[in-house]
């Protein structure tokens, strides 16, 4: 049978603070608070529910295209996944178990090197590490053995590969572009010249110990995919990849693309995928499946000798001169101006190794003192720990030094905080993009900035003062921001302020009894709290704060000034430093758990908040109807009192408080009474109570008729809060996810079921589903599989 594989590779770069372990507030990714946010919700998440229409627009089935296609996820994004978005990352980890039923024994997903360096301009220990540490984190999430590994930007010269192999890794990925030579078997060596043989069968790369088999992506179609909107037409698509199989003799067709093209860069890119893959599923001579399971099915064409590429540094599929992009000025590049040049590179490169040369040295000689083991071998179990901080104490018992203290528990664990920070100053994306003065450059430069100080106590000479020689050299094309130097130290106290918001942000969440925050916060955990009242608007205490990687201790002194409910400043003192802040300066999550925190504490039963909005509502009536103000003042004070009022009452309806959803009707009738128009913010705010409400049906079976009716009329009021102001568009994903609970719940599948039965209706019609939608329509199951 003639086979399609679709690859997608789904990565972010790491996007932390290093201080403090948050990804800080990025306007740039509104509504959204950060960049991993927004995508998440246009791709990691849609393509877990994503749609196939009819001719109508209505739902005929939903996919979790991961059972489809092969995938690997960025270790760093995956981690970060499992916490922000644990509903995809569910999906992501039953589509790997799916996709083993349906590929004999073999699953979708694929490993990748921990966080994207490019791994022929890595030294030795640092390729090691990161193959070790991609390999521990995908058995964490997937609980199986990779057969795969995904390099970044498939960047590999014959060491990387040797290293591959002896980590027990079977295949990669490749562009054809990376081949040079080819020895098909029985037959002699020739020039490689992107043959269409390399993308339609396997082929070897003869290592030292033992053989890695490769896979070459199609270059037209995966190029066509990602910049010609090829998914914009799923029956051109699917009409391209037979006119390729028709090839006499062919039966394998492999593509290969950024996964965040399916959602992300294309929009409804995820769909487009979708009905690809509904159309390869309907014929019978053809499958979709992955590349472990063609290994069993067809053996090796031959092998393969890799492009050695500029400066014989090695290859890879975004660079046509090799690796050149992320070490010098080589032409390639993304963004900027036609004018601009990339001659930032090399200072920001040779700069960086520098200090690397210096901290594996520093570190290879005090981790040896220390715990007289082998310094290589306990960076590479580190990872234990980075998955699970929980294990921190087995690991240091088992790891650390044969006599315990808290200052060596404090440099052990420094010393590997560092060697991480160390190995995500060469994401690659630092180098990709036009300018240094992006913000995946700026991020890199924080991870080096990090690691002389978790190192600064062992450098007899300020390492900071020699990067910071490398990186004046570092231009940026933008005048206006001067060069890497000036961006490093002033990222630098940017970031370092961030780590005092954070360190703020617990002790208010303390302050107010923020349950929703809690006592840990990015890398911080708190270990004890004081506060007492100093004044008559004044508070003071002390909180000491652990890093629980690091394990270190601070202890903050602290001063709040709050009068009545919110306060107006505080001030934070450790050490010689302190920080003055107010309200608006701290992080977005923070202010909005505050403002739903005071808007709750503010309405304690329904009794009072019926009361609270009634006297609203009448208020409203009364300004309408005298018609005072009468000019543009009066708009404006009504345009502000509904925006606090709905975003009040819309943390109430979110928490579940009685009353709330009544009361939300009578103000959107009011407005509509008055034509009034309603916050576009609202749309947002809704859309939230949807998340929770999704979250919470999930986890709550649904039992019986009544619970399903009340979660029907909930739907309603968000989607359609009156006839006059149209509600939230449910989104695809939401669809999908509702469609779930259905199918989880013995009674909702007897509605979805029944023939004629008002609730089916309700629910078909607010879903968008087609009238032949039905539940086994829906892709893979475990009830399928049993």
């Amino acid at each position: 049978m003639k086979t399609v594989i679709i690859h997608g590779h789904f990565y972010q770069p790491p996007r932390e603070n290093p201080w403090s372990g948050i990804i800080e507030d990025q306007p740039t990714a509104y509504p959204y608070d950060n960049w991993n946010q927004k995508i998440q919700e246009e791709c990691y998440q849609s393509n877990c529910w994503s749609p196939v229409l009819n001719g109508e627009g209505q739902v005929v089935c939903q996919f979790n295209n991961y059972d489809y296609i092969s995938f690997n996820f960025g270790p760093t994004l995956l981690s970060w996944i499992k916490e922000y978005a644990s509903a995809s990352y569910e999906k992501i980890r039953k589509a790997d178990r799916n996709s083993i039923y349906l590929n004999k024994g073999h699953g979708n997903a694929m490993a990748q090197v921990y966080n994207h360096i490019i791994m022929p301009l890595a030294n030795e220990k640092d390729r090691i590490t990161q193959i070790e540490w991609g390999i521990k984190d995908f058995q964490h999430h997937f609980e199986r053995d990779p057969e795969g590994m995904w390099l970044a930007e498939t960047a590999i010269h014959p060491e990387t590969a040797e290293e591959l192999v002896k980590a027990g890794i079977k295949y990669t990925v490749l562009s054809p572009w990376q081949a040079d030579l080819i020895t098909k078997n029985g037959s002699d060596t020739i020039k490689a010249e992107n043959r269409k043989e390399l993308w339609q069968h396997p082929w070897i790369i003869p290592c030292p110990s033992g053989d890695l088999t490769v896979f070459f992506y199609h270059p037209g179609l995966s190029s066509d995919i990602s910049f010609q909107h090829l998914l914009r037409d799923a029956n051109l698509f699917y009409s391209r990849v037979n006119q390729e199989l028709d090839d006499p003799g062919t039966t394998l067709l492999s593509i290969a693309t950024d996964g965040e093209i399916y959602g992300h860069h294309e929009k409804w890119g995820n769909m487009g995928l979708s009905a690809f893959i509904s159309k390869v599923l309907a014929d019978d001579s053809l499958c979709i499946s992955n590349f472990a399971a063609r290994m069993d099915m067809e053996n090796p064409a031959g092998t393969v000798g890799l492009q050695k590429g500029e400066d014989e540094k090695g290859s890879s599929w975004s660079c046509s001169h090799g690796v050149s992009r992320w070490y010098k000025d080589c032409g390639c590049n993304t963004g900027g101006k036609e004018e601009w040049d990339q001659a930032w590179r090399t200072p920001l490169r040779d700069g960086l190794n520098s200090l690397s040369n210096e901290t594996d040295r520093i570190y290879e000689k005090e981790m040896a003192r220390l715990t007289g083991r082998d310094p290589w071998e306990v960076r590479n179990k580190y990872i234990e720990v980075l998955l699970n901080p929980s294990k921190a104490n087995q690991f240091y018992k088992e790891n650390g030094p044969g006599k315990k203290s808290l200052s060596d528990r404090n440099l052990f664990f420094s010393l590997l905080e560092g060697q991480k920070n160390k190995m995500f100053m060469f994401t690659s994306c630092g180098w990709f993009f036009s300018d240094i003065a992006g913000i995946e450059a700026r991020q890199n430069l924080m991870y080096a900035a990090r690691t002389i100080d978790l190192y600064s106590l062992f450098f007899s000479i300020s390492q900071e003062t020699t990067l910071l020689d490398y990186l004046s050299d570092a231009e940026s094309n933008d005048i206006t921001k001067g060069n890497a130097a000036v961006l490093y130290t002033s990222q630098k106290f940017v970031s370092k302020k961030q780590e005092f918001k954070l360190i703020a942000s617990i002790i208010l969440s303390h302050f107010y009894d923020l349950e929703d925050l809690g006592d840990r916060q990015g890398f911080f955990k708190t270990i004890s709290y004081k506060s007492e009242r100093t004044g008559e608007v004044l508070h003071a205490g002390e909180i000491i704060i652990c890093n629980f990687l690091t394990r270190s201790r601070k202890s903050y002194r602290f001063e709040i000034l709050a009068d009545r409910r919110l306060f107006t400043r505080m001030t934070v003192i450790c050490e010689n430093k302190s920080c003055i802040l107010y309200p608006e300066e701290m992080p977005l999550s923070f202010r909005i758990s505050l403002m739903k925190h005071l808007s709750i504490s503010r309405n304690t039963s329904s009794q009072s908040i019926s009361d609270r909005f009634y006297d609203m509502v009448s208020q409203l009536n009364e300004m309408m109807c005298l018609g005072m103000p009468n000019d543009n003042s009066l708009k404006e004070s009504l345009d502000a009192l509904l925006y606090f009022t709905l975003r009040e009452i819309t943390y109430l309806m979110g928490q579940e408080i009685e009353g709330s959803w009544m009361n939300f009707q009578e103000i959107v009738k009011t407005a509509a009474k008055w034509e009034i128009s309603l916050p576009k913010d609202l749309t947002l705010w809704l859309r939230d109570i949807l998340e929770k409400g999704i979250n919470r049906w999930s986890k709550k079976d649904l039992h019986n008729r009544a619970e399903w009716e009340r979660a029907y009329k909930k739907l309603k009021v968000i989607l359609n809060p009156s006839w006059h102001i149209p509600g939230i568009p449910l989104t695809h994903t939401q669809t999908g996810r509702i469609c779930d609970v259905l199918l989880h719940s013995e009674e909702g599948v007897r509605i979805l079921n029944s023939r004629r039965d008002d609730i089916r209706d309700n629910f078909f019609q607010i879903l968008n589903l087609a009238a032949d939608f039905h539940p086994h329509s829906c892709g893979v199951s475990e009830t399928d599989k049993s």
